[in-house]
C-alpha cells in the first residue's frame, strides 16, 4: 500500500471519530499569511462535494497547524 493511500486511511478514519467536534482552521496566503478562518467540517464537506482535494484539505490543515505553532513560540 503506498504512503499517501495510507495517509488518507488515517485521514478517512480519523473524520469519521471526531465528526462531532469541529476545529478552526486558519487559510493561508502564499506568504503563510492569515487571511481567514474556516471550521474542519466546511472543509470537509467542499472535500466531500469535489470542491478541493483531500490532499489540499490536509496541506491546509497542515499549514494552519503550523501557523498556530509559530505564533506560541
Amino acid at each position: 500500500m503506498s504512503e499517501m493511500k495510507l495517509i488518507m486511511e488515517g485521514w478517512r478514519g480519523f473524520l469519521e471519530e471526531n465528526n462531532s467536534h469541529d476545529y478552526p482552521v486558519h487559510v493561508l496566503n502564499e506568504n503563510k499569511d492569515k487571511v481567514k478562518t474556516v471550521n474542519l467540517s466546511t472543509l470537509k464537506e467542499h472535500a466531500t462535494k469535489g470542491l478541493i482535494t483531500e490532499e489540499k484539505l490536509m496541506e491546509m490543515w497542515f499549514d494552519s497547524a503550523e501557523y498556530e505553532w509559530e505564533q506560541l513560540i
